[in-house]
């Protein structure tokens, strides 16, 4: 009994080193083709929290990145929403709730409101005004720095 609880330890510590060596291999081919952590933690939440493709993600990573670091002193909903935002699609405040949700855990209709008022004032986001709807967008996404 022994020994066949060893061999079993043996084959997963073997597996195990397999699988280091591995992600070893992609993150120094990921470091080669200009692809960083941050990128890499930001896609990674955006495909659990919204389910997007990993080439989607990455992208998206890339202008939350660029916005994240061309302003400093946004609050973690704010930087929620500019993940939420970071497909560069036209959202309504219902939809980047609900995004939100999935990026944080939580959050408010109202603040999410307020909030994306003030990112517009800043100019990170526009909105549009339809007979039946309020979408946003990042301004990035209009200004030709969107959809690479």
């Amino acid at each position: 009994m022994n020994s066949e609880v060893e061999e079993r330890l043996e084959k997963i510590e073997q597996l195990l080193e397999k699988v280091l060596l591995k992600i070893n291999m992609l993150e120094e081919k990921l470091r080669l083709m200009g692809i960083d952590s941050s990128e890499l933690r930001i896609a990674n939440m955006l495909v659990s929290a919204l389910s997007l493709p990993p080439i989607i993600a990455l992208e998206s990573s890339k202008r939350v990145l660029e916005i994240f670091s061309a302003r400093t002193g946004l609050d973690d909903i704010s930087r929620a929403i500019i993940e939420s935002l970071s497909t560069c699609e036209k959202l309504s405040i219902s939809e980047i709730t609900r995004r939100v949700r999935a990026i944080r855990g939580k959050a408010s209709r109202r603040i999410i409101a307020e909030k994306l008022e003030i990112l517009e004032d800043m100019g990170i986001v526009v909105s549009t005004k339809l007979p039946n709807k309020h979408l946003f967008m990042l301004a990035r996404c209009i200004s030709g720095h969107g959809k690479s």
